[in-house]
């Protein structure tokens, strides 16, 4: 090569130089646009994903052949993410979606169909300052329904296994349970007052007999009082106490400062491990239909599901344990509560449980 061209060489680096140095800065200075986060929304049973994506102007016929390419790439990515988002969902206390998958190539069937064929919530394209085309698209994939991700990974087992017949499919009202209570508390003054009446005229041995009433009555007052004047046992769940033969619709669960993680398929449990609601004790139709529980972050959210009904219980949770913290665990004395107010078998017919979260809670 000869000296002239080696000097034009040179002279055409050390002009390109300071352009290539700015080039340099710009490309460490720049930043992708952000991609939205994926989420899961407890409180409203929906898993969101969208992605963004473009088309490369020299590689596309026409603007409409620029949008089929941007909008299939974006869904594309955005069905990646939605992927990824289900696979951390905790289905329960130690297992994660992504491990039933592995463990099951016929739920993998069933999430990959699920993902497949989530709702497209939002699509939008717009023009850039290059002409480029860019496209957003928005996929919502629902948690408890007949198309969700609780039916891709349990199937309804017959009613007979729970020892339910087809009649009790029925819906329940709440308002006759309240009328039921009245009859037995105006009947219940009739039979005292004839016995009152017969104590009176033997006094010598009626006595001796009026001194079992107040026996039955110092019982009954114990077990009410023993929880707090016992500085050993834990705090109580129960929040109200109902009257006696007083009937709830539904229940409702305060999670709030216990580090609560929402699952799929939460279980509550007493302190003695009794398990007072998990999905092994519900009807499967309604849990895969509705979901196992629904999730509220206040107090007027949580009232207002239909499900728990006009007057729900509600009851503290002391703890919640488990690998994934998602195990809520109730004092004791709350099962017998649950059981003789709201009762098993409601719970497990319609589900009929609401867990409050903290508001920081996705």
């Amino acid at each position: 090569m000869s000296r002239t061209a080696l000097i034009a060489a040179g002279l055409v680096l050390l002009l390109a130089a300071p352009a290539a140095a700015d080039w340099l800065e710009d490309l460490d200075a720049w930043t992708p646009p952000p991609q939205p986060a994926p989420a899961v929304d407890w409180t409203t049973g929906v898993v969101r994903a969208s992605a963004s994506a473009g088309a490369d102007p020299r590689r596309v016929l026409n603007r409409a052949h620029a949008r089929s390419q941007a909008l299939r790439t974006a869904r594309t990515l955005a069905h990646e993410k939605l992927a990824e988002t289900v696979d951390g969902i905790q289905v329960d206390a130690v297992t994660t979606l992504r491990d039933e998958r592995l463990a099951s190539s016929r739920v993998e069937t069933r999430v990959q169909a699920r993902i497949r064929g989530a709702r497209v919530v939002r699509e939008d394209c717009e023009s850039l300052e290059d002409g480029s085309l860019s496209c957003e698209v928005e996929l919502a994939l629902l948690l408890g329904s007949e198309d969700g991700l609780v039916s891709a990974l349990r199937e309804p087992q017959p009613d007979w296994e729970l020892g339910w017949d087809d009649d009790e499919d029925e819906p329940e009202a709440d308002e006759p349970a309240r009328p039921a209570s009245p009859p037995p508390s105006t009947t219940a003054p009739e039979p005292p007052a004839p016995a009152r009446a017969e104590s009176i005229e033997p006094p010598a041995h009626e006595a001796s007999a009026a001194v079992e009433p107040p026996a039955e009555a110092a019982v009954a007052t114990p077990p009410e009082t023993a929880p707090a004047a016992t500085a050993s046992r834990p705090a109580s769940s129960i929040v109200e106490r109902p009257r006696r033969g007083e009937r709830r619709s539904g229940l409702i669960v305060d999670a709030r400062g216990l580090g609560f993680e929402p699952a799929l398929f939460p279980r509550l449990l007493t302190t003695g491990g009794e398990v007072v609601f998990s999905f092994d004790t519900v009807r499967r139709k309604h849990a895969v239909r509705k979901g196992l529980v629904e999730y509220a972050r206040d107090w007027d959210a949580a009232r207002n599901f239909k499900r728990v009904g006009r007057r729900p219980l509600v009851v503290r949770a002391l703890a919640a344990e488990g690998e994934a913290a998602t195990d809520l665990i109730l004092s004791d004395d709350a099962a017998p509560l649950i059981s003789a107010t709201v009762g098993q078998r409601r719970l497990g017919r319609r589900c009929r449980v609401v867990i409050l979260l903290d508001e920081d809670t996705p």
